[in-house]
């Protein structure tokens, strides 16, 4: 296996337990809202204005594991490791797409709800 493949393979790696390490904290941090519970109420110098905000660089990291993925899986093939290779890029591709096409990129909290875009 070429050093491309296992570069890029081993990045993604790298980023899909990074994904996981944000996803558990997020899952922690949130236990508290989805059993039903509001949080404190924070001094009003605290509060955070109202109005949308962005979200952390975080929702661009399943697109750079697809687009890794995609990069070994043309590598792979290149190097004639079979109809695997082509298979990942394939699937890597639409998994590039798909990660930074429908990431969320703003959050809104009001009095009707929360509104993800």
């Amino acid at each position: 296996m070429g050093a491309l493949t296992v570069a890029a393979a081993s990045l993604a790696g790298v980023l899909l337990i990074a994904l996981w390490m944000v996803s558990v904290v997020g899952w922690v941090r949130t236990a508290p809202l989805r059993r039903g519970r509001l949080p404190p109420q924070v001094e009003p110098a605290n509060r955070v204005p109202p109005g949308p905000r962005r979200t952390s660089r975080a929702t661009y990291l399943p697109g750079a594991i697809g687009s890794l993925l995609f990069v070994a899986g043309v590598a792979g093939a290149i190097q004639g490791l079979g109809a695997g290779a082509i298979g990942l890029a394939v699937v890597a591709s639409a998994i590039a797409g798909a990660g930074f096409s429908a990431r969320v990129s703003q959050i809104e909290a009001g009095p009707d709800g929360l509104m993800v875009a």
